[in-house]
């Protein structure tokens, strides 16, 4: 049987239990019926069964880790990964647990009810076979990515902990606002790939990261798409996706200064029937400013960074 405590290490020896057959079975069921489609609303688990259902997620993480392989729990989360189990615990402690706090307090008014899994690879080699084996993909960003069907982020653990952050970014918000804009949805996430946390109110700050030189680059050379333009069209992740992401973690560290951006973030989630892709949050966010004002402005803000 499988431990109801909040840490537990799984071996290679109980991947013949019943409860991770089971879990497997309902995960690739998951997989084959849901990959097209955001699942069904489901009614909130208690604690006891949250702690049951990472449990069983646990079990399934465990068999996708080569080797050395180790899973711990801390609900909602379960960590599994080849960096052993002590690794994968500082990981939590300094990583997903302060930063989602911070997020939920600024952010998300709904909290995560069901697990999410994080599988953390050591180096790029073992990052890709799991992809390959697990998900069956091979055309994937060297970083990492989330998969919301599954409620699992996989992620390459040698680039550091910008991509953690910006895909458990992803799992909260899944959870708040599932049909956010994707330039919204990317640019809050690619925001904190670089954070500072204050210890004393546990607020997050984003700080600048490695898109800022493609940013700088592109309005240097007037390369730089109109933010109407961004926000309303249907190409974020067409030919120029880099610098869309970057113009958008910018935009929203540009809200984050002026203090704004969490009540931005608000006004997009609640309007989003009558505002789908947040044009008329930011029209009223900056007074009725013309959008050729809200790039000048945006570019005052970036150049001297």
């Amino acid at each position: 049987m499988l431990s109801r405590k909040t840490a537990v290490t799984f071996r290679w020896i109980f991947g013949g239990l019943v409860a991770a057959a089971v879990g497997a079975a309902l995960w690739a069921w998951s997989w084959s019926a849901a990959a097209s489609r955001r699942p069904a609303p489901q009614a909130p688990l208690s604690p006891l069964s949250l702690a049951d259902a990472c449990g069983q997620m646990g079990a399934w993480a465990a068999q996708q880790i080569e080797g050395r392989g180790r899973v711990i729990l801390r609900p909602p989360w379960v960590i599994a990964g080849d960096l052993g189990e002590a690794e994968l615990d500082r990981r939590h402690r300094a990583v997903i647990a302060p930063v989602a706090e911070a997020l939920m307090q600024r952010y998300f008014t709904t909290r995560p009810d069901r697990p999410i899994c994080v599988l953390l690879l050591e180096n790029e080699a073992g990052y890709r076979r799991t992809a390959r084996r697990s998900f069956g993909e091979s055309d994937i960003s060297p970083y990492g990515y989330y998969r919301p069907h599954l409620r699992t982020l996989l992620v390459n653990a040698a680039q550091g902990d910008a991509p953690l952050v910006h895909e458990l970014t992803h799992a909260l918000a899944a959870f708040d606002f599932p049909d956010a804009p994707d330039w919204l949805s990317e640019g809050l996430a690619s925001l904190y790939e670089q954070y500072r946390i204050d210890p004393r109110r546990h607020e997050i700050e984003g700080l600048v990261n490695r898109r800022l030189p493609l940013l700088k680059q592109a309005l240097r050379g007037g390369r730089l798409r109109p933010l109407e333009s961004l926000l309303g069209g249907h190409d974020f992740h067409g030919p120029q996706q880099a610098l869309n992401y970057a113009r958008a973690c910018y935009f929203c560290m540009f809200l984050e200064r002026r203090g704004t951006l969490a009540e931005f973030y608000a006004q997009c989630r609640d309007g989003r029937r009558q505002d789908p892709c947040g044009e008329a949050a930011v029209v009223r966010l900056f007074g009725g400013r013309s959008w050729r004002q809200i790039d000048a402005e945006f570019q005052g803000f970036v150049m001297p960074l």
